[in-house]
């Protein structure tokens, strides 16, 4: 049983701060670590903003959560001021009083309300960082605290050497590390019957870029035919989407699905999977299709992506933005059947390196560095 202090607060292991558990890479890398401590038998306490009944994914019920509450949509400058001060003060309170042996944050806005709400409190404290710094808009404001604060953190990490390297201008070299997103192998065989189906996975946004494989769809016209284009996610941009669809005479072989539970049997029946983002950090969608053995086309303005694809080796690399390019290299995977093979053996190869025992062993030796820390 957990030790209780004399506050009545259960003391943990492991403080995990994030701003909600809704549909997201983050969320999704979140998630499994937690599973993967719970289950070791570490106790975690994780700090939302966002309430449980917004959650995507469900934390184990062994998890205390603390919820910090939203702030109102119509606050004007000051009461969001007043806001953050307070929620800066609720997660000090309890840091203080759960007394975590290590305290980890995700994503840059919840990172400096992290490091704030820690100081004077001599907790280890890691963030990390999610996305492309050199790429993600934060805001002013954020931006500069990042630039002011992150350095006062204990490790900083990314999910990308890219960002790793970006981040080195305002934090201590030996602080920075990289540490890749964990990957839940699957037993699908590149050998295993697939569809005609072309898959892409993400947020409906202008940041994933879908727009552009309707369009290279579209382009092949005749060339593909008897192919179809599967994208999972929701967001703003459905109705555009759409509207870019019939445009394009694809009604019939263009399918929005939504946010999908489990998108496993989605990668299993693919035959392609397409990254068009414009930027990302390491697209957890790329990591799983991959991990099921899935041919990938992604864009070279992707420095994450292209951490895990080297062109024609474990992949296809299509110009940034260039709808002719992602043409081509959707035909060249429709045509070439034995393309499609080589390519996805060598895929789900190097995911074997990232499992989600390998990479949460990594993050315990960064939670517990001492030689007497739990094992």
């Amino acid at each position: 049983m957990s030790p209780i202090n004399t506050d009545g607060y259960v003391e943990t292991d492991i403080t995990f701060i994030i701003h909600d558990m809704r549909g997201g890479g983050a969320q999704r890398v979140a998630k499994n670590l937690i599973d993967a401590w719970v289950q070791k038998g570490r106790r975690v306490q994780v700090i939302t903003w966002m309430a449980q009944e917004t959650d995507f994914y469900r934390l184990p019920v062994d998890v205390q959560r603390v919820v910090v509450g939203q702030k109102p949509s119509d606050a004007g400058r000051a009461a969001a001021h007043l806001f953050n001060l307070g929620a800066i003060f609720k997660i000090r309170r309890h840091l203080r009083e759960s007394k975590p042996k290590a305290a980890i944050s995700f994503i840059t806005v919840t990172n400096i309300f992290l490091i704030l709400a820690s100081l004077g409190l001599r907790r280890r404290i890691i963030i990390s960082e999610r996305n492309d710094p050199t790429r993600q808009e934060v805001g002013f404001l954020w931006e500069n605290l990042r630039w002011l604060l992150y350095r006062f953190a204990d490790v900083v990490t990314a999910n990308t050497k890219h960002a790793v390297m970006a981040m080195e201008d305002y934090v201590p070299r030996q602080k920075l590390l990289s540490v890749r997103n964990p990957v839940i192998l699957q037993h699908t065989g590149v050998d295993c019957e697939r569809l005609p189906v072309i898959l892409s996975v993400g947020r409906l946004d202008p940041q994933k870029n879908h727009r552009l494989i309707i369009e290279a769809l579209g382009r092949l016209g005749i060339k593909a035919q008897g192919w179809s284009l599967q994208i999972l996610g929701e967001g703003r941009e459905r109705d555009i989407l759409s509207d870019l669809t019939e445009y394009n005479g694809l009604s019939e072989r263009v399918t929005l699905l939504g946010l999908v539970t489990d998108p496993n049997p989605y990668y299993r029946a693919a035959s392609i999977f397409v990254l068009s983002s414009i930027y990302e950090g390491t697209p957890n969608a790329l990591l799983e299709a991959m991990a099921h053995g899935l041919p990938c086309i992604v864009s070279d303005s992707l420095p994450g992506a292209l951490e895990y694809i080297e062109d024609d080796v474990s992949g296809l690399v299509f110009r940034s933005d260039d709808a002719e390019h992602l043409a081509e290299c959707m035909q060249s995977l429709i045509d070439q059947p034995e393309l499609r093979w080589r390519l996805g053996r060598e895929a789900r190869r190097r995911m074997e390196n990232y499992s989600l025992e390998i990479v949460s062993a990594q993050w315990d030796r960064l939670l517990f560095p001492s030689p007497d820390a739990e094992q």
